[in-house]
């Protein structure tokens, strides 16, 4: 019937998928999972983990949950992904283009994990550092092209009939009068989030959002932070139909992505315990709800190539010394520049954000050939692409020695094809134990919520 084998081949992956599948919502039947989290470390690699751990000296959260495994993160077509394409996969279970949001590679729409637990009753939120239409969050409720489509996916949102949405602000292009309309059709309240916690009434919808800075830069501890957030939506989540029939929350540290991108270790680390942060209070949720409650924790990709060893002599921690971001330093370079400031004066004053002094003869030579291509004098040095910030040759070198010292070593400030980390607990988590694809994710997640019926 067959000219070859791999057909054979192919039948029987499909045969082994659907048995799978059969098995996993046998298994899952009697165990009646209500409460569903998933955390989303955007760009956090199994490096971004471990320098995170070392610098902080304790063990994280999410490294505390019993099942670990791994995930490719591959786009359709076996492209390096981005986070629209990764987060398809991961909420839908299905690959598609890259920028594409909720849809196919054909573009017909796809069931979020989101939308199939409210369809079963539940109540969902939707949690994010970034601004709530960026990607990752709207991956679980948007279907359009292109990620970029801002208002549009804000539409989504409006739609969606979610309970809660908490964290960062929304992305408006064209004015956000429209959208303000529609949400107040759908009876959805906007909160400007402060310090303190917002009390939410239970019947009503939220979307309670602020501007939130890097970790880093946020000296005085101003706002919420995103285990606030998490923990709010919890409290407004599990009241009502939400604690008789179950919710589903997702998290997502998407400023890990933002300081992979910069290649800036010393904000990295602080973002992904900011992460952990939020992982901790779903941790002691389940602690008190343990037969009905799963956790998942992984990555949408890998950003940076990121590599990570021990230094002699200069441990990981000496990454907590820096004092601002890369986004900030950026800022005030440029005043350097704009100042005319000397080579030594520059130096100096930009090697205190990392508390860097005695250079090596190479890694003077480095600073110096970067100042020219900062100054102009060489335009020949290449210009790497950075996002969400702009390179600056003098303080990419800076901070590339200060991470060198570190014992973190950058290969690239794009996306990496590596596979990222899972860690799971509770109902059904042993589902998520070994290296899966992506959109695995997806098709668990759903048997786990199906289960929970």
């Amino acid at each position: 019937m067959f000219k070859n084998s791999i057909g054979k081949k192919l039948i029987f992956v499909f045969i082994a998928v659907c048995g799978m599948t059969g098995v996993l919502a046998a298994d899952l039947q009697d165990k009646g999972a209500k409460y569903v989290f998933l955390f989303i470390g955007d760009g956090m690699g199994r490096a971004h983990i471990e320098a995170a751990e070392k610098a902080w000296r304790y063990k994280l959260w999410m490294n505390t949950l019993p099942v670990k495994g791994s995930v490719d993160t591959w786009a359709y077509g076996g492209k390096t992904t981005d986070s629209a394409a990764a987060v398809t996969a991961m909420a839908c279970g299905r690959k598609t283009r890259l920028g594409v949001l909720g849809l196919d590679h054909e573009e017909k729409p796809l069931e979020t994990v989101a939308e199939m637990a409210k369809k079963q009753g539940w109540k969902v939120g939707i949690v994010s550092n970034a601004p709530l239409n960026h990607a990752t969050p709207a991956g679980f409720y948007a279907h359009q092209l292109q990620r970029s489509m801002y208002e549009e996916i804000a539409c989504d949102l409006a739609a969606s009939g979610f309970e809660y949405f908490g964290g960062g602000s929304l992305i408006f292009k064209n004015g956000c009068g429209e959208l303000t309309r529609k949400l107040l059709e759908k009876n959805y309240v906007m909160l400007e989030s402060s310090s303190e916690m917002p009390r939410l009434d239970p019947g009503k919808k939220y979307i309670v959002h602020a501007e939130m800075p890097y970790v880093i830069d946020n000296k005085k501890n101003e706002g919420l932070s995103l285990a606030d957030y998490t923990a709010l939506g919890i409290r407004h989540l599990y009241t009502g139909s939400g604690k008789s029939k179950g919710f589903f929350l997702m998290v997502e540290g998407g400023k890990i992505d933002w300081c992979a991108h910069s290649n800036d270790g010393g904000c990295m680390v602080r973002e992904v315990k900011a992460f952990d942060d939020a992982v901790k209070v779903a941790v002691d949720f389940w602690k008190k709800h343990p037969r009905s409650t799963t956790i998942v924790v992984t990555a949408d990709h890998e950003t940076g190539g990121l590599r990570f060893h021990a230094v002699p002599g200069i441990p990981v921690v000496a990454l907590l010394r820096q004092q601002s971001s890369y986004k900030v330093m950026n800022a005030k370079i440029a005043e350097y520049k704009k100042g005319n400031s000397s080579f030594a004066e520059t130096v100096s004053s930009v090697g205190d954000n990392y508390k860097l002094k005695n250079f090596s003869p190479e890694e003077f030579s480095e600073l110096h050939e970067s100042w020219k291509a900062f100054t102009g004098k060489n335009k020949k040095s290449l210009m790497p692409s950075i996002l969400y910030s702009s390179y600056k040759p003098l303080l990419f070198c800076l901070q590339r020695i200060f991470n060198c010292r570190c014992g973190l070593e950058w290969t690239t400030t794009r996306h990496s094809r590596m596979p990222v980390p899972l860690m799971a607990g509770g109902v059904g988590s042993e589902l998520f134990s070994g290296h899966c694809d992506n959109t695995q994710i997806a098709l668990k997640l759903k048997s786990i919520i199906k289960a929970g019926k």
